[in-house]
Order: structure tokens, then sequence, then C-alpha cells
């Protein structure tokens, strides 16, 4: 069974590896993405030990993202009216015992607008911002391979 979803790993791997060009960085032909991450912030009632990003995790999230979307995509400004991807994540940090858990909700959107067209969620559980960004490229990635599936 493991080895059925490795050799199905490794054959989405190549698939993103032979569609993505080599060059692909900024150029015309790559799609627009548009990453917004925000704390929950106090418009809720939080259970102990729950609290926001410090502006410094908020920035290290952002340009561990930003510096991986860089190579597939191109980053546009969220006043960019032009039709686009949009990655939107809210993220809070959970203090327990064993250290910080980073909780996270994360949504995909296409167009712009009142055209938006939700496309995928997901919550996230990481024990580090690293893993936080790996599990939104993935999530992005899978929708991806996805549109990219006969129906």
């Amino acid at each position: 069974m493991l080895a059925n979803f490795l050799k199905g790993c490794l054959i989405v791997c190549a698939f993103l590896a032979l569609t993505v060009p080599a060059n692909s960085q900024n150029s015309p032909s790559s799609p627009l993405l548009i990453i917004k991450i925000n704390n929950e912030g106090d418009n809720l009632v939080r259970m102990a030990g729950i609290s926001d990003l410090s502006p410094r995790e908020l920035a290290k999230l952002d340009a561990l993202l930003r510096e991986s979307f860089s190579k597939t995509f191109t980053l546009i400004p969220e006043s960019d009216k032009r039709d686009c991807i949009e990655l939107g994540i809210v993220i809070e940090k959970m203090r327990t015992a064993q250290g910080v858990l980073y909780l996270g909700s994360s949504a995909i959107a296409v167009g712009k607008g009142t055209s938006d067209l939700l496309v995928t969620h997901n919550t996230i559980a990481q024990p580090t911002l690293e893993k936080v960004s790996a599990s939104l490229i993935l999530q992005l990635d899978m929708m991806q391979v996805k549109a990219m599936l006969p129906k």
C-alpha cells in the first residue's frame, strides 16, 4: 500500500516538473497569484493558549510562501484588478506542553471581485512555519493537478 502511495507521489511530482517550464519565473504565461495572510484578530473568544502570530512570524511565513510561489507564479499585489488565483490564510498559534502549534485555515479562489470562485479550502495544524508553508504549497499544487485532469 505504501509503495503504491509513493509511486503515485512520484508520478505527480514528475507531472508537475514536466508541466512547469524551467524559465517560468515571472514569465507572461505564469499564472497570477495574490497571497493574503492574516491573524484571526480580536473578533472572537479564544481558548486559553491561542494567540495571534507576531509581526515577525507573519513576515517569515509570507517570505517562505513568496520565495516558493515566485518560481511558478507571477505574484501580484492585492490591489491588482486582473483575474488571478487568490490564496488566503488566517492563522493563529497555540502554546502546548510540547511547544507551539500553528493553526490555520486557507482558501484558494480564482477570479476577482464578485466573480470569485472558491476552488478549495483546507485547515492546517503544524509545529513550524516551514511546515505550514509546505502544506499551503502542496494544497495549491494539488489544485493545479486537479485542474489538468480530464473530467
